[in-house]
């Protein structure tokens, strides 16, 4: 019982504490709090969020930890480097967000987590080089988001992942020179959106998707030349946008998609000819928009031939080189325009 009520006055709670395995959720504010941690386990979510009086030099309090019930969230620690003494850490029954440790470098800590059951953030960590702590990480469906890692160089402790799972959000992550880690995933349940990566000069790591369930955005990656390793992908349930992508030259990766649930877009990719862009799988109707705009290098759009009717808006504008439109000639029907 001493043990309980030492632990009661150390944590914010909102159930029980039994022995090693602790009923409910735990938030995490102080040092003194960490230090007092006894639970090889959680049935709830479990926060550390450190406060600015006895703020979290380390985690060592936590050493025991093998399973959290619910959300693992670490987030705004400003003075954590590492996550030493969650080294025994196996699986995650909920969300694992990693967010806004401006002194974290790396999650080696991590090399025992083989499962998570929710998404997985990992986000505005300024001094964050690589993932490789999650090399083990199988077991995982849920959403995957890595977004605003100031020096995040590479994602190849996510090479584990296999086949399905939820939305892939790749974003302003301005060091990072590839994508290689998504390697083992086959289908996206969710959208995937390749964004702001301005050093990866392909998508490889996408090669083995063959599904996407929501929408495709492909958008300023100033240094994208290819979307080769998308020659897989058959079906996308939303749209497909390919903007702003300065360096882009070949399209033609996307030869084998012969389903899109939602709009077209092709918007300033100031170096992608007509001819470098492969929709020959694609035919019937764009339920959605289709925008072909600001594409300078195109002469023509007869790699729209195969589209009979566009359910929405249809925008060809401001593509200088562009001297004819016979590529839109077998559309009968638009719906909205």
């Amino acid at each position: 019982m001493k043990k309980i009520y030492m632990l009661l006055a150390a944590l914010v709670w909102s159930a029980g504490v039994y022995s090693q395995g602790c009923v409910g959720n735990f938030t995490l504010t102080t040092q003194t709090q960490v230090d007092a941690f006894a639970c090889t386990s959680t049935t709830g979510n479990l926060i550390i969020e450190s406060a600015a009086i006895d703020p979290i030099m380390n985690l060592d309090g936590l050493a025991g930890l093998t399973h959290v019930g619910g959300n693992l969230i670490i987030r705004n620690n400003a003075l954590l480097t590492d996550f030493d003494g969650l080294n025994m850490l196996q699986t995650i029954g909920g969300n694992l967000l990693l967010n806004n440790n401006n002194f974290l470098l790396h999650l080696d800590d991590f090399l025992s987590i083989i499962a998570v059951g929710g998404n997985l953030t990992i986000q505005d960590n300024l001094l964050l080089i690589d993932v490789n702590g999650l090399i083990n990480l199988g077991n995982f469906d849920g959403n995957l988001n890595i977004q605003n890692n100031a020096i995040l160089q590479n994602i190849d402790g996510l090479l584990s992942l296999n086949g399905v799972v939820g939305a892939v959000t790749i974003v302003n992550n301005p060091l990072l020179s590839d994508i290689l880690g998504l390697f083992g995933i086959s289908q996206i349940t969710g959208g995937l959106s390749i964004r702001t990566l301005p050093l990866i000069t392909d998508l490889s790591g996408l090669d083995n998707i063959t599904s996407v369930g929501g929408s495709v955005l492909i958008q300023q990656n100033g240094a994208l030349d290819n979307l080769d390793a998308l020659s897989g992908l058959a079906t996308i349930g939303g749209s497909l946008t390919i903007r702003n992508n300065n360096a882009l030259i070949d399209a033609t990766g996307l030869g084998a998609l012969t389903s899109l649930g939602g709009g077209l877009t092709f918007l300033n990719n100031l170096n992608l000819a007509n001819n470098a862009i492969d929709l020959s799988g694609l035919t019937g109707t764009i339920n959605g928009d289709l925008q072909i705009i600001n594409n300078d290098a195109m002469v023509n759009i007869d790699f729209l031939s195969g589209i009979t009717a566009v359910n929405g808006n249809l925008v060809i504008r401001n593509n200088n080189l562009i001297f004819n439109i016979d590529g839109i000639t077998n559309i009968t029907i638009s719906l909205a325009g």
